[in-house]
């Protein structure tokens, strides 16, 4: 009995050593006057082309991350032309497909501390602004947390 006992022992932590080991046992509450100081560029937008990108080098295709085009209706902060180029990464995955939109949408720049590193494209693309265990600054723009980016946005000039 002790052997099975010390045996499932061995599976089930072997198991858990294989998943992913950045979990959020609480999501953080998104922060929108962190989230307007920090993004680069602050766009209200379509998203069209969204797909995802798979690392070639991981036996089960781990989805890294996802690239889209945002064809830009309004500029809130910094500077941007009528199409940007962006993607989304973030430790616990991103979404099969997204909705074309509207967004209100925070971007990072590539070299940025805040943007998530582990599935950069390692280009120029800006990312999208996403926090650990918070949810990404991706906004519907009648949402709440869009309105309190516009009012920190406003705040901050």
């Amino acid at each position: 009995m002790r052997g099975l006992s010390l045996s499932l022992l061995l599976v089930a932590a072997t198991t858990l050593a294989s998943c992913p080991a950045a979990t959020c046992r609480m999501e953080a509450r998104f922060k929108p006057e962190d989230a307007a100081v920090l993004a680069d560029l602050v766009v209200l937008g379509e998203i069209e082309n969204y797909r995802l990108v798979k690392e070639l080098d991981h036996p089960f295709e781990y989805v890294a991350f996802a690239r889209f085009d945002i064809r830009v209706a309004e500029v809130l902060k910094g500077e941007a032309p009528e199409r940007v180029s962006a993607f989304w990464a973030h430790h616990m995955g991103v979404p099969e497909t997204e909705e074309p939109g509207p967004y209100l949408i925070g971007l990072l720049k590539p070299e940025s501390p805040e943007l998530d590193r582990s599935s950069h494209p390692h280009d120029d693309t800006m990312g999208v602004f996403h926090r650990s265990c918070s949810q990404p600054f991706l906004l519907s723009p009648e949402s709440r947390e869009a309105q309190a980016v516009r009012e920190a946005l406003k705040a901050a000039d």
